[in-house]
């Protein structure tokens, strides 16, 4: 267990077993996005999503990037999705992006201070890194260990120390979420996307994305999208409940 001091932020990945036990006057304010979002935003620079990755709990800020500022950020990214101004995404994006810069230079502040960096987990970061870089399918995993002039054997053994999973298994997460930010995100179809991801056929794209996630790529974005609409029309049952008092 792990006490946290205040002010703090936390980062918590996906797929990330974590829970808190809250004090009773404690106060804060919780930031959710989807994978394929974070992804999305954050394309051209992988090195600050395979910071953003790792499980962080930062308490010590500077003048640099204060408390504050990640306050005023957080705010104004709440403001702008209840909004309906024109540019709503664009102003989103630009506001994450900014959040994201924030958070990624006091890491690399905080790291500069640390003594004895994790060799394990820096290896791990460059095959994140190499992996961004690199089109689905262009690599074997004995190219990515040579590239960081480790064996296969120890890269497998990095990846399931630091994810619990073997360096193919995350290679193909990595495919996955990049599957998802072309179905969520885009109006490409099916065939489409496996020829962006380099697929040889649309067939072996379909077998692969099911078997990785049990539903096939046209019934994940079908599901996907009755899911927006019924949390939209929640959003706008509630609000409605809101204004009138009931």
């Amino acid at each position: 267990m792990v006490e946290l001091v205040t002010p703090c932020l936390v980062i918590i990945p996906a797929n990330t077993v974590h829970g808190f036990t809250f004090s009773p006057q404690v106060k804060g304010r919780t930031l959710t996005l989807s994978e394929a979002l974070l992804d999305t935003i954050l394309q051209a620079t992988p090195g600050v999503l395979v910071e953003l990755n790792s499980v962080h709990i930062l308490s010590d800020f500077n003048s640099e990037v204060t408390f504050a500022d990640l306050q005023a950020l957080e705010q104004q990214i709440h403001e702008e999705i209840y909004s309906e101004l024109p540019g709503k995404q664009l102003a989103l994006n630009g506001y994450f992006k900014l959040l994201f810069v924030k958070i990624f230079r006091l890491l690399h502040h905080n790291r500069r201070k640390e003594e004895s960096p994790n060799r394990a987990l820096h290896y791990f970061r460059e095959f994140q890194k190499a992996i961004a870089r690199t089109a689905p399918f262009e690599k074997k995993i004995s190219e990515f260990a040579q590239e960081l002039k480790i064996t296969q054997v120890h890269l497998n053994r990095i990846c399931q120390a630091v994810k619990g999973k073997t360096a193919q298994q995350i290679v193909q997460a990595h495919t996955i979420r990049k599957a998802h930010n072309y179905l969520l995100y885009t109006s490409l179809s099916v065939a489409e996307i496996a020829y962006e991801l380099q697929f040889i056929d649309p067939g072996y794209f379909t077998r692969f994305f099911r078997k990785q996630t049990g539903l096939s790529p046209v019934a994940y974005r079908a599901k996907a999208y009755r899911n927006d609409s019924v949390a939209h029309n929640s959003d706008e049952r509630a609000l409605a409940r809101s204004i009138t008092g009931r």
